[in-house]
């Protein structure tokens, strides 16, 4: 088979071609601006079917690597990742030219793949948990990663993170709902559950009281939400629980309640 190119209307990326079989059959074909430049075809070219599908291939090749460059610039992707959004458009010898090409151009590159998550999960005071599952499945380099992990302070991250989130709930928040907050904080942030334990112990000795005014403005709010379903003694305690189930320390509820005078 044999085919005989008619027209050539030449676009900014791209080629449109228009070519006739040995049956007179007209077929049009969008054709990459780089393998159309390759194969040098003019009209009233003559191409055998091999090498016309060799053209069609080698477009296929300039179009996927230009949508995988795109991809690129808005995204890093690791050379896994890559390989899975393409494996099913082209065969092996290609894919592995295509990853090969973006290597040797820098469009993909592992270790800065890797570097970039590190760089990025510290400012944003990730824990470990947290890079791991970024990394996961990627088939990188653990070499690498273990070099990265080696370096990271992980701790000294979660201390930070713990003190930013400390002052953000200070005096708006009983103590132990701040300590409650903050671990959960750190555990959403994938910290290692030994760095969470050591930050949770560090915060202990806030526990013993807790902001008097921030009492009474509770302690206030729940008497008037009380006061007419409960008298005395049964409103004392429905306060009292109400207050220990937002976290207030029991010792310092009632050292404030006795401080309290009563008629």
């Amino acid at each position: 088979m044999e085919y005989i190119v008619k027209k050539i209307d030449v676009q900014k990326d791209y080629v449109n071609v228009i070519v006739i079989d040995s049956n007179s059959c007209s077929y049009s074909f969008k054709i990459h601006a780089v393998a159309f430049a390759n194969y040098y075809l003019r009209v009233e070219s003559i191409v055998n079917e091999v090498n016309f599908n060799n053209l069609l291939n080698e477009s296929t090749y300039y179009f996927i690597k230009d949508q995988v460059i795109s991809k690129l610039k808005v995204k890093d992707y690791s050379k896994y990742e890559i390989k899975e959004l393409i494996k099913d458009k082209l065969n092996d010898d290609d894919l592995n030219r295509l990853i090969n090409d973006l290597e040797r151009n820098n469009y993909i590159n592992d270790y800065n793949y890797i570097k970039r998550i590190f760089n990025e999960s510290e400012s944003k005071l990730k824990g470990k948990l947290y890079i791991e599952s970024k990394l996961k499945g990627k088939e990188l380099d653990e070499t690498i990663i273990n070099a990265f992990f080696e370096h990271y302070n992980e701790e000294e991250l979660a201390n930070k993170l713990s003190n930013r989130e400390y002052k953000k709930l200070e005096n708006k928040h009983p103590k132990n709902t701040i300590i409650n907050k903050i671990s959960y904080k750190l555990n959403y942030n994938g910290f290692s559950e030994y760095v969470i334990n050591d930050v949770i112990s560090s915060l202990e000795h806030i526990k013993s009281s807790d902001n008097t005014l921030l009492i009474e403005k509770d302690y206030l709010k729940l008497v008037k939400k009380y006061q007419n379903k409960y008298k005395d003694k049964e409103l004392e305690r429905k306060v009292i629980e109400s207050l220990l189930l937002k976290g207030y320390n029991y010792k310092s509820v009632k050292e404030y309640i006795g401080g309290i005078p009563h008629d």
